[in-house]
């Protein structure tokens, strides 16, 4: 896990939470319309209240309730150079919102983004052949980085919704069970308030410290997306 992750875990685990790794789940029990637990490949944990913050297989994961939930994967690849000294040392976040791309420092070198494309499975594996059409991009956009070289590069998977906006709160065909997914792509920063609006769901039976009516489950099948087009997959035409 990398940081700040092992800090939560710790702080988690000092309110008495147990966090269990490589556990998967392959069972979500289901009664009279309300969740009473889930069951893994290691153990089995009865429970009434279920939270489905499972990311990328948010989607997968739903099914074992036996509902659906409107979430796809995607893949982008990054990539990070040798050192590239014409750049100052520190500059800000570059966007192209346009064709997706982003670029930052990242030490001595720049990380840059590769495309973002729909991806049918969930493989990590990264893609030798998208790796000079990355570098293109960038040296496009930075002309500093003409020459500079791959050296390292990574695949991650972003967990997208219709309307590319975070589905929480409790699915209303199950009781007791949340969705805290479909972040596609913000999830990292959205994570803390998002734990806390769940949080408050669970315990007090609604969110009081942000308001979430716009990303509740249902607005998918009441026709009632939520359009925000400064994001990374608004309206680029």
């Amino acid at each position: 896990m990398g940081w700040p992750i092992p800090a939560l875990a710790r702080a988690a685990g000092r309110c008495g939470v147990e966090i269990v790794e490589q556990a998967e789940v392959v069972e979500i029990g289901v009664e009279r319309g309300a969740v009473h637990g889930v069951r893994t490949r290691s153990l089995d944990v009865a429970a009434p209240h279920v939270v489905n913050a499972a990311g990328t297989w948010a989607g997968r994961v739903a099914r074992l309730a036996g509902i659906e939930v409107p979430i796809t994967q995607a893949r982008r690849q990054l990539y990070v150079t040798g050192p590239v000294a014409a750049l100052p040392p520190s500059f800000p976040l570059i966007v192209d919102y346009h064709h997706g791309w982003y670029g930052r420092r990242e030490g001595a070198g720049v990380l840059v983004s590769g495309v973002l494309r729909p991806a049918e499975g969930f493989s990590l594996a990264p893609d030798p052949g998208e790796t000079s059409r990355a570098l293109q991009e960038a040296e496009a956009r930075i002309p500093a980085l003409k020459g500079a070289k791959a050296v390292r590069s990574w695949v991650g998977l972003y967990d997208n919704t219709p309307d590319n906006h975070a589905i929480l709160g409790e699915a209303p065909e199950v009781r007791g069970l949340y969705i805290a997914a479909g972040f596609s792509g913000h999830g990292f920063m959205h994570g803390p308030a998002a734990g806390r609006v769940v949080a408050e769901l669970i315990v007090e039976g609604k969110a009081t410290a942000l308001d979430i009516t716009l990303l509740r489950p249902e607005r998918f099948r009441e026709g009632r997306l939520t359009q925000e087009p400064l994001t990374m997959h608004g309206d680029r035409g």
